[in-house]
């Protein structure tokens, strides 16, 4: 028992982690990827961040009264917290998580830094294996920014590379007339009516859904 219990607190935490993370994920694709943005929102809806301080009760009990007691509640607590995160999922599916390349990038990131970490603690961390697993999990929500920081530089540099291809693509089209929609709120609506209003006469091409950001206009050309 000594020896299984830490692998199947693994796995679960594994999973918890998971949840968690698909979750802030998709909440950082809607704040536009922006890590001022996403900082805000956490704070703004602390709650779902604060809750993730119960796994450190039982990381104490495993650390010092109880390493089986303190294991069964960690695994409780982890299957508590995924279908909590789940939860979560289904009421806020107006929008749904897109996995572009830019998301999977995220994902092998933070992915690469929980395993390592993980690992890590099973093998050196004894005692307070729980602890760190438990830490990994209350940071994991603020570490969507650490890992957007650090993925920063190959974003440019392939953003980059989509802009000068769209630049191009417009270079090519002297007559093309190009309308832009600013505001606060209402663009994707007035964008809308501006293609109503226009196709009868001329070839209209618009942005899809809400692709208002300067690159979903790059994808767009």
């Amino acid at each position: 028992m000594d020896k299984v219990l830490p692998i199947v607190a693994l796995l679960l935490w594994i999973v918890s982690m998971w949840g968690i993370l698909r979750y802030n994920l998709h909440m950082f694709q809607l704040n536009g990827y922006k890590n001022k943005e996403h900082f805000n929102w956490l704070l703004k809806n602390i709650s779902n961040p604060l809750i993730l301080l119960v796994i450190i009760v039982p990381g104490i009990i495993a650390a010092v009264i109880s390493r089986l007691i303190g294991a069964i509640i960690f695994c409780v607590v982890c299957v508590g917290f995924f279908l909590y995160y789940m939860h979560l999922k289904k009421i806020n599916n107006k929008k749904k998580l897109v996995f572009t390349n830019r998301v999977k990038r995220l994902i092998i990131t933070e992915a690469v830094f929980n395993i390592i970490g993980g690992v890590l603690a099973y093998f050196f961390a004894g005692k307070i294996f729980y602890i760190i697993l438990a830490g990994l999990i209350i940071l994991q929500p603020w570490f969507m920014i650490v890992a957007n920081i650090i993925n920063s530089p190959i974003e440019k540099n392939i953003n980059n590379g989509f802009i000068k291809d769209a630049k191009r693509i417009l270079s090519q089209m002297p007559e093309l007339k190009i309308i832009g929609v600013t505001g606060s709120y209402g663009k994707t609506s007035v964008k809308y009516y501006l293609q109503t209003l226009l196709k009868s006469r001329y070839n209209v091409l618009v942005t899809p859904a809400s692709y208002n950001t300067p690159m979903g206009v790059v994808r767009t050309v």
